[in-house]
């Protein structure tokens, strides 16, 4: 595990599943309205889920796939800042 990945346990207590609404503003930067369009669309850049069908079940995602996002994210950033 990332030091990203345990820090983000951490913010979410521990918790595994993350919901949508949670992240969207902080890690996305959009609010929650366009977030859960961006989801039902699949235009998001990591998964997300919801854990039954349901309209009233929210959107969640895996901490896993949020720390990989945010390194990802990081590295190309290190790679422009080395490519520049």
């Amino acid at each position: 595990m990332t030091m990203t990945h345990h820090l983000l346990l951490a913010q979410f207590n521990n918790q595994f599943l993350i919901a949508l609404d949670d992240i969207a503003k902080a890690y996305l930067g959009m609010n929650t309205r366009t977030a859960k369009n961006k989801a039902k669309a699949g235009a998001l850049p990591f998964p997300v889920f919801k854990i039954r069908e349901s309209a009233k079940c929210p959107f969640v995602v895996h901490v896993d796939d949020l720390a990989l996002y945010i390194e990802e994210q990081c590295a190309k950033a290190k790679a422009d800042l080395v490519g520049n």
